[in-house]
């Protein structure tokens, strides 16, 4: 399912020249089952922002749901990605 999700967020084109590395999931729960013929969408909002000791790159935290086509979450997690800056 978490593939799927990814799949629909990267068409969307958000990080094409700014991901450098997916850092993992600080958690990531699978809250309701996914049958065949569901529908399913995802949400992103960013939590966080950090800069590093590089001041070209940054670390980004935001938050992921998974929704069915009744509008029930089915998985949720926070992700963590090093992402491009712009100069200062």
């Amino acid at each position: 399912m978490y593939a799927i999700a990814a799949g629909l967020l990267f068409q969307l084109h958000l990080y094409d020249d700014t991901l450098i590395a997916f850092l993992g999931f600080e958690d990531l729960r699978f809250t309701k089952p996914v049958k065949p013929g569901d529908t399913i969408h995802a949400r992103i909002k960013v939590l966080e922002k950090q800069e590093t000791s590089k001041p070209d790159r940054g670390v980004m935290k935001r938050q992921l749901h998974v929704i069915n086509q009744r509008g029930e979450v089915v998985q949720e997690g926070r992700q963590v990605f090093l992402l491009k800056r712009r100069p200062a």
